[in-house]
Parts: C-alpha cells; sequence; structure tokens
C-alpha cells in the first residue's frame, strides 16, 4: 500500500478533524434541546448560564453559533418559540407554545382549576387596562370568595399559586412610583408567557359574557385585540406599507385583511378590501364597524375612495371608523358617511 505524501496526510487529517467536529456540533445540538425541554418541564424561567452548564460543559463559547439552529429546532419539531426575558441579573428565557391554548375542558382537574384561577387574573388585569396595583388585585380576589391567607377549596393556596404564575412569567410584579405616595407600589401586570399564550380575544369575550355585555362595550379592550390582530395580518410585500384591516359583521365576529402589494402596482388590493372579500366568501352582507392601521407617525391612513365605495356596498347605515398609528394619538374614531358622502347606492341600479 503506498504511503500518503505529507500533503495528503494532513488534508486527511484536516478532514477528519471537520466531520470530528461536524458530529460533535450536531450532538452539542441535540443536548441543548434536550436541557431546554428539560429545563421548562414546569414552564419555570431558563437561565442561560445553566444551559451553557449542563449541555455544553460550560463552554459557553459554543452557545452563539448553536443557538440559531437549537431555536429552529424547537420550532420545526416541537412547535415552541424560545423567547428571551428582560433581566437586571442575568440571562433569562423562557419556551412558549406557538400553537392555539387548548380548551379548559381537554385538560386534567389539576391544570383545570389552576388555568381558571389565572384566567380570572388576568382577566381582571386585562378589564383594568393592563396593571393593577396587586392590593386591588386580592381585594378584588376578596369579592368573589378567594383569601390571601386561606386555603381555597378549589384553587388551593391562592397566594401560591400566584408566586408560581409570576415565576412561570404569566404574571410580572415591579415596583412603581406612585405621585402623593412615598413608597413604592408594588403593580401586577401580564408576563410575556401570558401575552404570548392567552388570548387577549378569549378573555374579552369570556368577560364579556360574565358581565352581559358586548366585547365592543369594552372600547380600550376592543380597540387592544384589533390591533393586535393587524399587526399579525400585515403584509407589506412590495411597497413596505403595511396596512391591516378589521371588519365587525352584523353577527358580531370579526374578519381581518391586510393589503397585497404587486410590484406593478395595478393588481395591488388593499386591506379593506381583502377583508371585504373574506367576509363575503363566509356568508357575511352587513358590516356594523371597521378599524383600519398603518405605521405612519404623524398620519391616520384612512380607507382609499374605491374601499370606502366597497364598504358602502354592505353597509346599509353609517358605521364607524376606527383609524390606528402607533403614536402619539394611536385612535381617531370617524365613519363611513363622514369619509363618503353621498355615497353611490345599490338602490340606485333598481328598476322601476
Amino acid at each position: 500500500m503506498p504511503r500518503l505524501t505529507q500533503s495528503q496526510s494532513q488534508r486527511s487529517d484536516v478532514d477528519h478533524i471537520s466531520e470530528t467536529q461536524e458530529v460533535d456540533e450536531d450532538h452539542l445540538i441535540t443536548c441543548m434541546v434536550k436541557t431546554i425541554l428539560n429545563l421548562s418541564i414546569n414552564k419555570l424561567m431558563i437561565k442561560r448560564s445553566d444551559i451553557s452548564h449542563i449541555a455544553l460543559k460550560g463552554d459557553s463559547r459554543l452557545y452563539n453559533r448553536l443557538m440559531p439552529q437549537v431555536v429552529d429546532l424547537l420550532h420545526e419539531i416541537y412547535g415552541y418559540q424560545l423567547i428571551d426575558i428582560e433581566s437586571k441579573t442575568q440571562k433569562q428565557m423562557i419556551l412558549c407554545s406557538s400553537f392555539e391554548t387548548s380548551s379548559l375542558d381537554e385538560l386534567n382537574d389539576c391544570f383545570r382549576r389552576r388555568y381558571t384561577f389565572l384566567y380570572l387574573i388576568l382577566g381582571y388585569i386585562f378589564m383594568k387596562n393592563g396593571t393593577v396595583p396587586e392590593n386591588m388585585l386580592w381585594d378584588f380576589l376578596r369579592t368573589v370568595g378567594i383569601e390571601e391567607q386561606q386555603e381555597h377549596p378549589c384553587f388551593g393556596d391562592p397566594h401560591k399559586q400566584i408566586e408560581m404564575f409570576i415565576k412561570q412569567a404569566y404574571l410580572m410584579r415591579v415596583k412603581q412610583t406612585v405621585e402623593g405616595i412615598s413608597e413604592e407600589s408594588i403593580f401586577l401586570s401580564w408576563g410575556v408567557r401570558a401575552n404570548h399564550e392567552v388570548s387577549k380575544r378569549a378573555v374579552l369575550e369570556s368577560m364579556s359574557k360574565l358581565m352581559n355585555r358586548r366585547p365592543t362595550d369594552f372600547k380600550t379592550q376592543y380597540i387592544t385585540i384589533q390591533n393586535e390582530t393587524l399587526e399579525t395580518t400585515d403584509d407589506d410585500t412590495a411597497d413596505n406599507f403595511p396596512v391591516g384591516a378589521a371588519l365587525r359583521v352584523s353577527t358580531g365576529e370579526i374578519v381581518t385583511g391586510c393589503n397585497v402589494e404587486n410590484g406593478t402596482f395595478g393588481p395591488s388590493v388593499c386591506a379593506e378590501r381583502t377583508a371585504v372579500c373574506k367576509a363575503i366568501s363566509e356568508g357575511h352582507r352587513e358590516f356594523t364597524a371597521v378599524a383600519v392601521a398603518a405605521y405612519q407617525e404623524n398620519e391616520f391612513t384612512a380607507p382609499c375612495g374605491t374601499c370606502r365605495q366597497t364598504l358602502a356596498e354592505f353597509s346599509a347605515k353609517d358605521i364607524p371608523i376606527y383609524l390606528v398609528k402607533p403614536a402619539s394619538v394611536r385612535v381617531m374614531i370617524t365613519s363611513l358617511f363622514k369619509l363618503l358622502p353621498h355615497a353611490f347606492s345599490p338602490t340606485f341600479l333598481n328598476s322601476k
């Protein structure tokens, strides 16, 4: 057998080292995925240092290089998102499901009780515009028979449950200075996990049913969920001007749409007409309100003339139109007849 030259031998060694490194990296990525899944089994926050220590044997230099592949695997195979948590001390993250939250009816009795209590708290905070003093939350809980220092027959130890919700990032506790009060007050709001896993729309609908009211009666909360819906449907395929629209139909349902741009502009479709076409395809023929959101800082984006006429075609009377932008004044309320007075009506075509 002929002997390898020095250059051939070196090339062979390099190839062997490269293959070994590739196999090692695949193994380390698998270890990181398993570590993250194990550390998140109780939905607690995960420390970056723990991932490096357990999966990488303390070699944190590999972390940044391998993490993008770990994130992709968690999302594509397991349906999880890895979300960073802001922390003053060390880098932490949580693992959130990217699937829609299951119905409480599908949970076992223990989890059903726990998440019923969580939804009660999140619902109260949401209906109070997102942040409440902790003592006010306890005042509310006392009105429904839940005492801070007493074991509840259904929910167990409420104080311990709330502390666990904070550790799991369903709730966030912050200290704030209130004008006129020397001491800092403690406030509770939705945590990062709640914002990713809990539907504000479902919460609003549930709270509205409990109060025998319509979701639209709670304007701040209603606008919040419309804004979130529009943000998830924006499409800026051509001119980098994303617009979203939401229609409320006569049944109370919400139908959304986004603008679909085209490089030649002619075939482009506005967000409002996308929503109209979607609503009609689902059997809706009458609209009762419209919201339009775009990301102009200084101007509100109103429906174009064609969209105004299209909306008038399916609105028997004047309807409110909510125009939304990021800041500083976020919402302007107008109406269809203000934007399109003396609209052409289908009744003009009725034969005599």
